[in-house]
């Protein structure tokens, strides 16, 4: 009986360790492919640069880490104001440097022109949303018709933009398993359709002749100018271009798989 209860304790011991092991390389394989997932999104953000940077119109890097500014190193100048006590935070997709944090409440990023002269163009930037079942702005440009809108709907949780008051709803959602996760998106329009890239892929393709007259002077990212729809989440990299990527280049910059130290090398 001693020895088959020690034969039993030595089996339950053995049991014990490979599940600790299972449950060790587990997380170490989630951890791998979280990396592997971000590796190659931030390689398609890279190549996005490289074929429309010499269009860009504004590029926001956050690479301040401090104070109230956060500037435009596009060459036109197109600085952002931080407002009601925006955080900066060493949360970014490449791991380095700086985003700044939404908190849900009141922050928001403040620019005193226009982001886009008119069409084509297109909008990137990274974010990482950290609430579900709530709606909440990303972008609000224009105090008329929503010239250009980027926002979540509060039924839904899905991805939705707006151009001169046309909505359109996409298909990436708000959920348990999106949230507190870097994820890149891609807005284009061209006069005929408006595009939406999530992570490197098609997200929305519809048809959209709207025509797009600029009369906002004020533009924020993070909620509505009248300060409703705030954001909790966290923003990094904007750029603007006066191009619009077509599905074509977008596929063929997905697939090129450029290293992924060229988005911090720009």
């Amino acid at each position: 009986m001693k020895n088959r209860a020690f034969t039993l304790i030595e089996l339950l011991v053995v049991i014990s360790i490979i599940s600790l092991l299972s449950s060790v390389v587990l997380a170490s394989l989630n951890s791998a492919r979280e990396k592997a997932r971000i590796a190659s999104i931030r390689s398609f953000s890279a190549q996005v640069f490289r074929v429309a940077g010499e269009l860009a119109t504004g590029v926001w890097d956050f690479t301040e880490g401090a104070g109230t500014t956060a500037k435009d190193s596009s060459g036109f100048d197109r600085n952002a104001t931080l407002g009601n006590g925006i955080a900066w935070s060493s949360d970014t997709p490449s791991g380095s440097g700086y985003s700044v944090s939404f908190d849900g409440i009141n922050d928001y990023l403040q620019f005193n022109q226009p982001l886009v002269s008119g069409s084509p163009f297109t909008i990137a930037f990274w974010f990482k949303p950290e609430r579900v079942n709530s709606s909440y702005d990303i972008l609000y440009s224009g105090t008329d018709n929503w010239d250009v809108q980027i926002f979540f709907f509060a039924g839904s949780s899905r991805i939705a933009t707006s151009i001169e008051n046309v909505e359109i709803q996409g298909n990436f959602t708000l959920s348990n398993s999106t949230i507190n996760q870097w994820h890149h998106f891609v807005m284009t329009y061209d006069n005929v359709r408006r595009k939406v890239y999530v992570d490197g892929k098609l997200d929305t393709d519809s048809a959209d002749t709207t025509a797009l007259t600029i009369n906002d002077s004020s533009i924020r990212f993070g909620q509505t100018l009248g300060g409703a729809y705030s954001l909790q989440g966290k923003l990094d990299d904007l750029q603007v271009f006066t191009k619009a990527l077509v599905a074509s280049e977008v596929e063929a910059l997905y697939a090129s798989g450029a290293p992924t130290k060229a988005l911090s090398a720009r």
